[in-house]
């Protein structure tokens, strides 16, 4: 008989409701039941897209979403909390051997005496999950905690080089939009900080910081090719927070500026 996957099981989790649940693994535990797409390891929804399509909005976001890291990893206890702009979320580490392994969000929550961010309007608020609290949120996190701690035992682990590699990438691919440091990263991942960046280079090809401009160039030249988005906002939205940078290394890799590598998509299509 063919095992549930993790995507499944948070698939029906969400079922019938606005909740966005999110799982993000650290470290060397991860195996084909556990892999998720990027979408359930970041901020997606409406609410959340649209404070995030501005700079500032952006950078507020990645100070509140860091604070939830941090305090997941120092407490190792869960929480919940209204995010800057009045959403709320539940955050669970899981804990293995003193360790924090994964960190499970529950979130997209509206809780009606909780007042809003004005720009927010009554249409965004309508896509949040009104009044789900933090005991429903425990239930779901714990069915979620035991589902991965009993996959973990029973499903074979890959390799530590590449299972470690493979979520470094899963990390930055939820938050590209964000200040990404190596540093950072061997934080969260229990690591030094040289080695890992040896491992990833070994495993990956390159090196990690190759890795992010690579992955933040896709995502602009999606944008370039799919939207009307203005070239600030498609650079900022894709992580390069200086539009000069943006501009130097997109000409280094397509030898035309964005402005001219959109045209040249227009007159293709």
């Amino acid at each position: 008989m063919e095992k549930v996957k993790l995507i499944d099981l948070i698939t029906y989790l969400e079922y019938g409701t606005k909740l966005q649940i999110g799982v993000l693994f650290f470290g060397k535990f991860t195996n084909t039941l556990l892999s998720i797409p990027k979408e359930k390891q970041t901020h997606t929804k409406p609410i959340c897209e649209f404070i995030k399509s501005t700079a500032n909005g952006y950078k507020r976001c990645f100070r509140c979403k860091t604070l939830a890291y941090d305090k997941a990893l120092k407490t190792k206890t869960p929480f919940g909390g209204h995010c800057i702009h009045g959403l709320y979320e539940y955050v669970y580490p899981i804990v293995e051997d003193g360790v924090v392994i994964a960190i499970i969000f529950v979130g997209n929550i509206y809780i009606e005496n909780k007042k809003l961010t004005n720009k927010i309007n009554n249409t965004l608020i309508s896509t949040a999950e009104a009044n789900f609290g933090p005991e429903k949120c425990k239930t779901i996190c714990r069915i979620l905690e035991e589902y991965i701690k009993t996959a973990i035992k029973e499903e074979e682990i890959e390799s530590d080089g590449n299972s470690v590699v493979k979520n470094i990438k899963k990390y930055i691919l939820s938050n590209l939009a964000f200040p990404i440091k190596l540093s950072d990263i061997a934080q969260k991942f229990h690591y030094n900080e040289k080695y890992l960046g040896r491992l990833f280079k070994q495993k990956a090809g390159k090196s990690i910081n190759e890795y992010i401009i690579e992955q933040r160039l896709y995502i602009a030249e999606e944008k370039l090719k799919t939207t009307q988005d203005s070239i600030l906002n498609i650079a900022v939205s894709s992580g390069f927070l200086e539009v000069t940078y943006f501009n130097r290394i997109f000409k280094k890799k397509h030898g035309c500026t964005p402005s001219q590598y959109r045209k040249s998509i227009k007159k293709r299509g």
